[in-house]
C-alpha cells in the first residue's frame, strides 16, 4: 500500500476516534468548552476599561492639540509673538526660526 493511502487511512481512523470521544462526552452531558469563572469575567472587563481609558486619552490629546493650534493661529493672525506652553522652550533650539532677528 502506498504512503498516501496509509496516511489517509490513519487520518480517517484518528477522526473516528475523536468523534467517538466527543459522542461519549455529549452522552454524559458534559461539555468540552470551559465555563466562565468570576476571574475570567474580570479579565474581560479589563479590556473594556482599557478601551475606554485609551479612547479618553486620545480625545483629551486631540482636544489639547486643537486648542493649542487655534490659540497659535489667532496669535499669529493678530501679529503677536506667543510662546506655546510645553513646546515653546524648544523654539530656540530649532534652526531657521530666527528670521525676525536679522
Amino acid at each position: 500500500m502506498s504512503d498516501r493511502r496509509r496516511s489517509i487511512r490513519d487520518r480517517k481512523a484518528l477522526l473516528m476516534k475523536e468523534n467517538a470521544g466527543e459522542n461519549a462526552i455529549a452522552e454524559a452531558g458534559e461539555s468540552r468548552t470551559a465555563k466562565p469563572s468570576d476571574g475570567s469575567r474580570w479579565i474581560a472587563a479589563v479590556g473594556y476599561v482599557g478601551f475606554i481609558v485609551i479612547g479618553l486619552f486620545y480625545l483629551v490629546t486631540a482636544l489639547a492639540a486643537l486648542i493649542l493650534s487655534l490659540a497659535g493661529f489667532l496669535k499669529a493672525l493678530f501679529g503677536d509673538d506667543w510662546k506655546m506652553p510645553f513646546l515653546g522652550e524648544y523654539r530656540e533650539k530649532v534652526p531657521g526660526l530666527h528670521w525676525q532677528e536679522g
